[in-house]
């Protein structure tokens, strides 16, 4: 296992890829630690499963991984590249660039699994596309 990384994001790479499939995560939740249980499921995957798994972040002005910073996901043209994505989300506000890279996953038809409060991942203001 390798990991590769970057301001707002993590990548997990098997040591022997079974497959060339990629999990993206995306974490971004103030309530229930997704910062923190998504680049453990994204390891397990990679190190068990031989799957390059990728997680992305809210990132504050600092560059510091912050839960609360709703408009930014580190990474985003990681999404140009998944075929699943796991969402931990919650009242996302992300500029039309990243929710661009987000629409053209969803019209590819990359599967989507989405934990706790992903029912409410987003929170458009009125005059967003």
């Amino acid at each position: 296992l390798s990991a590769e990384s970057g301001e707002g994001w993590v990548s997990y790479v098997p040591k022997e890829a079974k497959t060339k499939k990629e999990v993206v995560l995306l974490a971004g939740d103030e309530e229930y630690r997704s910062e923190e249980s998504l680049p453990m499921l994204a390891k397990i995957l990679s190190e068990r499963h031989g799957i390059k798994s990728t997680v992305l972040f809210s990132v504050n002005d600092k560059g510091e991984i912050d839960p609360k910073a709703g408009g930014s996901l580190g990474n985003p043209a990681a999404l140009d590249s998944a075929s699943v994505i796991v969402m931990g989300l919650r009242f996302r506000h992300w500029p039309d660039e990243t929710m661009k890279k987000f629409e053209a996953a969803m019209n590819r038809g990359v599967g989507v699994v989405s934990l706790r409060t992903s029912t409410h991942a987003f929170n458009f203001p009125k005059e967003s596309p």
